[in-house]
């Protein structure tokens, strides 16, 4: 079974500040059954006593709190930008190499909260996912929706009735 196969050190690590763990995510335990990454992290995340960090974003969610993550979006979109200057004629020599990594800091706040990280310590301009609304994010979404229940409220009162 897989769990017996997640190394004893992953499950011992001790939790300090200093000191956090990065997994490189199992695709087969020793008995050759198959995992995909998503089983493999979640697995290893429940018995792990310290943060797991990654390298793809499309494994947030599962049981790690995040990190510089590789987005195949963000890397189709730095490429697309580069062929639309190319379909538009600009010659190709002329066209520097991109320096700043397209990949994005991206991390989970339920696991976050879950080992007391603050949003506060992230790199700026870093991206959340699974993060509560705020009053803000709340009424900015479903402004629509209140200002209707409150003129639905308006007309039922309204002295024409």
């Amino acid at each position: 079974m897989f769990t017996s196969c997640v190394p004893e050190v992953i499950l011992t690590l001790p939790y300090s500040r200093a000191y956090r763990t990065f997994v490189s995510f199992v695709s087969r335990d020793k008995v050759g059954t198959f995992f995909d990454d998503k089983e493999s992290i979640s697995l290893i995340a429940d018995r792990s006593p310290v943060p797991i960090f990654g390298v793809w974003d499309f494994n947030l969610g599962y049981g790690m709190v995040g990190g510089m993550l590789t987005s195949g979006f963000a890397q189709g979109e730095a490429a697309a930008m580069f062929a639309r200057r190319i379909l538009n004629g600009e010659n190709v020599d002329s066209i520097p190499v991109m320096m700043k990594s397209p990949n994005r800091f991206m991390f989970d706040y339920n696991m976050m909260t879950g080992f007391n990280i603050s949003i506060s310590n992230l790199p700026n301009g870093s991206i959340v996912v699974n993060k509560p609304d705020g009053f803000y994010e709340f009424y900015s979404r479903n402004r629509f929706y209140v200002l209707g229940i409150i003129m639905s409220k308006n007309r039922d009162s309204s002295p024409n009735k």
